[in-house]
């Protein structure tokens, strides 16, 4: 029977689609991810019809396929490269930067995946788009970005895979906790180190497109994806002190605040993460003579000053 596949032999990769909902050729121009788990699938769902009146077994005619389902998720860590080809896939819209789409006439971005799992099967999924996409940074670790992911169809095992390459990794560092800096207006926001500014234990950052996954029609695949409110939440850890106990006073008088995240690799490329956002949440409670940490939850908003609620900026280095 043999031994059980190594999971060693699990790739994904993923490009932009020219014409939306067509396959793309992934063996060049593809990006190849430094993949941590991914959960893809493009699987058929059953009709669980009920049981015939005067039947005691349910009838194998009543148990059929009515239509296939493609999407799951990938963990990565992103390179400064990546991220100029991955960033329009999130958000869709470019206004200098990357930023929401803002209207109902204009859609996501369109790419194939192709997953090889353990070397064993493969699939890919066509018309692909990101429905949630979470940066998360915490101490001594790499930048992780999570992708979650649907498509309109998919094919499963056709033979025209590209085989995974690691180029990209060997030729670029990931962007580290450690070399995540700040930029805020906010007094209670700049622990007085402007090296460190604030100490941050961990941040995430998760984009909500709200795609319409069950928006199925006259077909067995998916023939639309319509996004839906474009919604920005996260949250930082931070330390309880008497500087950062200033957020009560923001969040009580639901002030706007408006703050900037950036990470720098090893080759000075830098990721940049513009929010503004509203806080919420509570005060510590304290049940122990430990350390103090303050979880800080935002939401992303707007106005006619800031007209987006998230700008990402990647400027690989030169």
């Amino acid at each position: 029977m043999g031994n059980p596949a190594l999971g060693i032999e699990t790739a994904v990769l993923l490009k932009e689609e020219s014409t939306p909902g067509t396959r793309e050729d992934c063996s060049t121009g593809a990006e190849h991810l430094d993949l941590i788990n991914e959960t893809l699938d493009y699987k058929p769902m059953l009709f669980d019809g009920p049981v015939f009146a005067g039947d005691r077994q349910k009838r194998a005619t009543m148990d059929f396929v009515t239509h296939h389902d493609g999407g799951g998720s990938v963990v990565c860590r992103p390179r400064s490269a990546q991220l100029e080809n991955m960033l329009p896939l999130i958000f869709g819209a470019v206004d200098t930067d990357h930023v929401p789409i803002t209207d109902d006439a204009t859609d996501l971005k369109a790419f194939t995946v192709e997953c090889t799992k353990s070397g064993q099967d493969q699939l890919a999924l066509i018309g692909t788009k990101v429905n949630q996409a979470t940066f998360r940074s915490e101490q001594n670790s790499p930048l992780e970005l999570e992708m979650a992911l649907f498509s309109l169809t998919g094919a499963r095992n056709s033979g025209s895979f590209t085989s995974w390459a690691a180029t990209q990794m060997d030729a670029e560092p990931v962007f580290m906790h450690g070399g995540l800096g700040f930029t805020s207006t906010h007094a209670w926001f700049d622990d007085g180190n402007t090296s460190y500014n604030p100490e941050c234990r961990s941040i995430e950052i998760v984009c909500n497109n709200n795609l319409d996954s069950e928006a199925f029609t006259n077909s067995t695949d998916r023939r639309l994806l319509p996004p839906g409110l474009f919604e920005l939440t996260g949250n930082i850890v931070v330390p309880y002190n008497a500087t950062t106990k200033g957020f009560w006073a923001d969040m009580v008088a639901a002030t706007k605040v408006k703050f900037t995240a950036t990470w720098t690799d090893a080759d000075t490329s830098t990721f940049a993460i513009a929010l503004v956002v509203k806080l919420e949440g509570d005060l510590p409670q304290i049940s122990e003579a430990a350390h103090q940490w303050l979880t800080l939850n935002f939401h992303g908003v707007y106005d006619d000053t800031d007209a987006y609620c998230i700008r990402a900026t990647n400027t690989p280095h030169v």
